[in-house]
């Protein structure tokens, strides 16, 4: 089957049917990511050319919040991985990403701190996104000194009677965050 020129612009001459299928169904799939790095493919691998230069700033802003207990078992630790896993995949596309731990999650960065832990590598690998723990929420579950060893700040920034003060999960909202909850 030969290609038309109209159907993908001047450079269809250079287009097999096979290669037009292939581009269509990753284009469909969205398999690949964002839809820029159909285009590097396309050129890279059905063109057999030099990738495009396209580079994307990300504007992305996504807010992690952990407030799985790790008291709670595995499903608690399979929360906490995919919330870490989340942030790592968002790290590495250049988002804007904060970690914070709240409510019983107050308790993970005592947890995290153990080399032995199965989480330990990942948490690390994500630290500089950690931005700390709620300080009403640690001292409601105990975590208070576990969370200061571990090197974090306790947020504070929302007075709320009875406490000395949480963390303000309400500016991620209004703030344009993408807030995921574990």
């Amino acid at each position: 089957m030969r290609p038309t020129r109209t159907m993908f612009g001047a450079h269809a001459s250079r287009w097999s049917a096979s290669a037009a299928v292939s581009f269509a169904v990753d284009l469909w799939r969205y398999e690949n990511g964002p839809p820029w790095n159909f285009l590097r493919r396309w050129e890279s691998d059905y063109h057999g050319t030099t990738p495009l230069k396209i580079e994307a700033e990300s504007e992305m802003k996504t807010a992690i919040v952990i407030m799985s207990d790790p008291r709670a078992g595995e499903e608690a630790l399979g929360r906490l991985f995919n919330g870490l896993a989340v942030a790592d995949e968002a790290l590495k596309a250049g988002d804007h990403v904060a970690i914070v731990f709240n409510g019983a999650g107050t308790r993970w960065p005592g947890e995290l701190a153990q080399p032995q832990h199965p989480a330990h590598a990942l948490y690390h690998a994500v630290r500089e996104a950690v931005h700390g723990a709620s300080c009403g929420c640690a001292a409601v579950f105990g975590a208070t000194q576990s969370v200061e060893a571990a090197g974090l700040p306790l947020l504070k920034d929302k007075a709320l009677p009875g406490t000395p003060g949480i963390l303000n999960l309400h500016r991620y909202l209004t703030d344009g965050w993408h807030t995921l909850v574990f």
